[in-house]
């Protein structure tokens, strides 16, 4: 590797018996896109953590390809040697992502054979995605509780006959103070949306547009 020397070297930084030099710290944060706040923090210790946590459940490969590590420009092994420090930057980008709840989800879930059970993890990461995104949006007002009713509804499924109808309606929302999210799902999730709210207390819907026989949107 490039950035550290000798193969030797390699091994006792990832096995933790070496220290990152100051010059190893400035080369992988120029090469791999790695914070170097990141990489002066003592190591995690992944046996104490993955008592709560599972890291390794996480889908990091898709995540990777969908670009939800922002800066990032390693391989995957190299992502996998960080791959703690890099998804607790992950979840910790938004309020309370160590912590989240589970969002209001409408899944196919069921649907499916006992053996293809969902990855709680990967529902997590994309709920985090999601509302990475949310929080990236100024809304024109702030969402007041009692908006959503029959009526509201009614005003929004006759946006469905304009050809602009998607556009319409993420406009709509926009107006009333809720988010609309477009966010493909990850493997095993078996998603096809969900509701949740972001930090400044608006709702966000989300959307995975997920093409699949079982699936009724």
């Amino acid at each position: 590797m490039p950035y550290f020397g000798s193969a030797s070297k390699v091994t006792e930084v990832l096995n933790g018996t070496r220290s990152l030099s100051l010059n190893m710290i400035r080369k992988l944060s120029a090469g791999l896109g790695i914070s170097a706040d990141v990489l002066i923090k003592e190591p995690c210790d992944k046996n104490t953590i993955s008592k709560d946590i599972n890291w390794d459940a996480f889908p990091i490969t898709e995540m990777r390809s969908r670009g939800y590590f922002e800066g990032f420009k390693g391989s995957i092994n190299e992502l996998k040697a960080y791959s703690i420090e890099k998804l607790n930057q992950f979840l910790t980008s938004i309020p309370n992502g160590l912590s989240l709840k589970t969002a209001l989800l409408r899944s196919a879930a069921h649907l499916r054979s006992n053996d293809k059970e969902t990855n709680s993890y990967a529902l997590w990461a994309w709920q985090v995605r999601v509302l990475q995104k949310a929080q990236l949006e100024q809304l024109p007002v702030k969402y007041v509780k009692g908006t959503v009713d029959a009526n509201w509804m009614k005003k929004l499924a006759q946006l469905s006959w304009s050809d602009q109808g998607p556009e319409l309606a993420k406009e709509f929302l926009n107006r009333h103070g809720i988010h609309l999210i477009i966010e493909g799902h990850l493997p095993k999730t078996y998603l096809d949306g969900a509701v949740c709210i972001c930090a400044s207390g608006n709702p966000v819907v989300a959307l995975t547009l997920r093409h699949d026989k079982h699936a009724v949107i």
